[in-house]
């Protein structure tokens, strides 16, 4: 009977051999199964490291108690 599942039918592409077919993808398909959300933590935990680490970059120091009102303090510190 006719069920068009002959390869006759199928586009050229559906003919042609798969990339992502294949053992290799198959482990790598099961590494990120496996240790996928440990790697997305690992990175997040990175990335905080990192913010935390070069937060302040940049940033100039100002001892407010050295100045009379705030807005002495802040334009000391856009002169440095």
């Amino acid at each position: 009977g006719g069920d068009g599942v002959n390869g006759d039918n199928l586009p050229p592409e559906m003919l042609e051999k798969d990339p992502w077919e294949g053992e290799t993808f198959e482990k790598l398909g099961d590494a990120v199964k496996n240790w996928g959300l440990f790697i997305v933590v690992f990175m997040a935990v990175g990335a905080g490291v990192v913010a935390a680490n070069t937060y302040n970059d940049g940033a100039a120091f100002v001892d407010f108690q050295d100045y009379d009102s705030p807005d002495q303090a802040v334009a000391a510190a856009l002169k440095k």
